[in-house]
């Protein structure tokens, strides 16, 4: 049977990321809980946003036959705990998180309402000694200013970000339609694909293809929601729109029926 546990952060969230490989516990608080991947998440609506760390963890089952032991019973207990780490102000609404491990450092980066992209090391304990304590606050996270990215689309939000499976590239598209390719090399260099369209509506979600230079987006723009870019290729336009249901459908009417792909 699944369990939820829910925990009161401080302020409203939307984005989340999992900040994988970074360890940030102590042997202390590892001998008596299974201590979890990190999470980040990002504020919003607030009067003032933040980028934050969380540690969560939960006991191991020999925490959990003591406690029955002594009496203490799981009713009792959450199933799992959140600690956090450390925070950091952001400028805008967080609209999306990615953690990437590039350039020898971990960085968590965010698409921000402002029209930016910002970026954050993030700094993992290299032994007990220099750990977070039991009840400990660390500060693990600090910022790391990339000026052109945090310019990116100037006053327009940035909606989404994906980190490619090379690790060396990071798309992110716009609220009015513009894609962004950010290298994560020693240039953080940045090439763009401007919204040629008229209507100039949002990106919502961008996905890599397996080459860093190919991606597929989801949108607003009718007719043509999810559209395949190739920034080798076309710098201008997506190399492929597939069209609503309605347009596909009165195609093949005219060509015969589509092949059968089961």
């Amino acid at each position: 049977m699944s369990t939820v546990s829910k925990h009161f952060v401080a302020e409203k969230i939307k984005a989340l990321c999992v900040v994988s490989d970074v360890r940030y516990a102590s042997e202390t608080l590892q001998d008596g809980y299974e201590v979890l991947p990190l999470v980040a998440t990002g504020g919003w609506d607030n009067e003032t946003n933040h980028v934050t760390l969380h540690l969560p963890v939960r006991p191991t089952q020999d925490e959990r036959e003591l406690r029955k032991e002594f009496g203490h019973g799981e009713n009792n207990s959450r199933p799992c705990e959140l600690s956090t780490l450390a925070e950091a102000e952001h400028v805008g609404d967080v609209n999306a998180l990615q953690f990437v491990a590039a350039r020898g450092e971990n960085l968590l980066l965010s698409a921000s309402s402002s029209g930016g992209i910002f970026a954050y090391r993030v700094a993992p304990s290299s032994g007990d000694d220099d750990a977070m304590s039991d009840g400990d606050t660390g500060r693990p996270l600090a910022s790391f200013a990339v000026p052109e990215w945090e310019k990116l689309f100037l006053d327009t939000a940035a909606m989404c970000l994906e980190v490619s499976e090379s690790h060396t590239t990071v798309v992110t598209a716009s609220a009015c339609g513009t894609l962004a390719w950010l290298k994560l090399d020693d240039s953080m260099g940045v090439e763009k694909i401007e919204n040629k369209n008229t209507s100039r509506l949002p990106i919502n979600a961008v996905k890599f293809l397996g080459q860093d230079s190919i991606v597929a987006t989801v949108g607003s723009t009718p007719g043509s929601q999810l559209r395949i870019w190739d920034l080798t290729t076309n710098n201008q336009f997506p190399i492929t729109s597939c069209t609503e249901y309605s347009e596909f459908k009165e195609y093949f009417d005219d060509i015969g029926d589509p092949p059968d792909t089961a």
